[in-house]
């Protein structure tokens, strides 16, 4: 009985331990960035991507730097990889780990999207005790800069201003009148401005609904001073009759490029590169598109984009990025010839957040399926535990029946004679009630009373033998050690 009492617990210990094993093995792929986050200006830098996965394929970028880590693992379970990126910090600088891991146990690929920002803090200098003339002027320099930091700005120039849609191209700060023809579908545009003091406020921008015909927006700028300039924005809806005409004109210039060949058609202006770092554009860039949305996600005030004109001789100027923040962003790019004639005008919208909620979503997500299955295979394990343990006590029960039965005659229910003997008078009381005064149904009873007895006793007879026999062989087995 203690041998299969052992193995039970055997069984029930190792059942335990193959279910812990499991789970901590469940969905244990992962990916991650480290490094410093703060660093002083000129430092050098390393960031390592580590990941732990069945396999992997991910990209760490940042610092103009890119390493690919690309693997699988050769043996059973996840294995781990990294790769490093040391460059000198000059400014702030985000890097991003892209891509999606594998777990082995379940063979799943799981987006993996994972940022981290270097801020760098510039050195402190130290300077020598300046002579009297040194200090005399510096004296008169802070003098003079809080004149200047007292005095109110008179800037009442705007740095940017357009409609959506059908924008306009061609805006400068030193022009105020802008002329722009809409379709005649176009009913409501809105007017957006940027300043170029961030002190100044603007007044007139926002939607705007259009009448048939010409249509005017005013947008006036108030500088820190007071001074106010007013920039007025001329809008013809087109009429029907108009429109038709100007499709038709169009669909004739249409015809006639497509009868053009390509050496024939006149190439355009304006930029023949335009690309930012870590970002997509969207539309893919062609130098005859002059819209673009791009989304960041990042804590960076400002985007590294390369902008290059068709022609060496035009000038590119890139406006509004700077301090970008949480939100919707427009960057203006203007090119310009030597003449400073504006050539072409490309709005890039900047849509920024600090993190990706749709990542964190689906990390969310899939942190809860996660959770569920585990869940499931808890629950799952201690139902089978218990079914097994149940299955094992019934098995011996029913072997220790039988060994009772073919040794005793009868079958074993419990230890306990004396509910064995009430069960049994019970029976026969039930049996005899149809003939109590029957004397040979009595005499059985009394019968196989006795033979229930002598079975008892002679259970109880061979118990304290086995008792004394097992006392004696552990004396005996002590002696022998003396």
């Amino acid at each position: 009985m203690k041998s299969k009492l052992k193995l039970l617990i055997i069984i029930i210990f190792s059942f335990c331990l193959f279910f812990l094993w499991n789970i901590n093995s469940v969905f244990a792929a992962s990916a991650n960035i480290s490094g410093k986050t703060t660093v002083q200006k000129g430092e050098s830098v390393t960031i390592t991507a580590t990941v732990n996965a069945g396999a992997w394929n991910l990209k760490l970028s940042g610092a103009g730097q890119t390493v690919q880590l690309v693997g699988q693992t050769n043996t059973t379970g996840n294995s781990s990889d990294s790769k490093s990126i040391t460059f000198v910090a000059n400014s702030n600088t985000t890097f991003t780990l892209t891509g999606e891991i594998t777990d082995y146990s379940d063979e799943i690929s799981r987006p993996v999207t994972k940022s981290t920002t270097i801020k760098v803090n510039e050195k402190s200098q130290t300077t020598s005790t300046p002579s009297t003339t040194t200090s005399q002027n510096n004296q008169s320099t802070i003098a003079n800069t809080n004149q200047n930091n007292n005095k109110k700005s008179n800037n009442a120039n705007l740095s940017n201003l357009g409609i959506r849609p059908n924008d306009f191209s061609g805006f400068k700060a030193g022009t105020t009148t802008y002329n722009v023809t809409v379709p005649e579908n176009i009913e409501t545009i809105e007017v957006y401005a940027k300043a170029q003091d961030s002190k100044s406020k603007i007044s007139g921008t926002g939607k705007k609904k259009l009448q048939k015909g010409k249509n005017t927006a005013s947008i006036t700028v108030t500088a820190e001073d007071g001074t106010k300039k007013t920039y007025t924005i001329n809008i013809t809806r087109k009429e029907q009759e108009e429109e038709k005409e100007d499709r038709e004109d169009r669909e004739d210039e249409e015809q006639k490029d497509e009868e053009k060949t390509d050496e024939q058609k006149k190439e355009v202006d304006g930029l023949a590169k335009l690309e930012i770092e870590n970002v997509s554009l969207s539309p893919d860039f062609q130098s005859n598109i002059y819209e673009y949305t791009v989304k960041y996600i990042g804590e960076d005030t400002k985007l590294n984009i390369d902008a290059q004109s068709t022609k060496e001789e035009y000038t590119v100027e890139v406006i509004g990025n700077e301090e970008l923040k949480e939100g919707e962003n427009i960057i203006t790019i203007l090119v310009s010839d030597a003449q400073s004639n504006n050539i072409a005008t490309y709005q890039i919208t900047v849509n920024k957040s600090l993190v990706d909620e749709e990542t964190i979503k689906q990390e969310q997500e899939d942190k809860e399926k996660d959770e569920n299955k585990k869940k499931i295979i808890i629950y799952g394990g201690i139902a089978i535990g218990v079914f097994i343990i149940v299955i094992i006590i019934f098995i011996i029960w029913r072997k220790r029946n039988r060994k009772w039965e073919e040794e005793y005659g009868v079958p074993f229910y419990n230890n306990n004679q004396n509910n064995q003997l009430e069960d049994f008078d019970e029976n026969m009381k039930y049996k005899g009630s149809f003939r109590a005064n029957d004397n040979e149904q009595r005499e059985n009873k009394k019968i196989m009373k006795e033979k229930y007895l002598d079975i008892y006793n002679r259970r109880d007879i061979e118990l304290d033998k086995s008792e004394e026999e097992r006392n004696r062989r552990n004396k005996n087995r002590g002696k022998r050690f003396r």
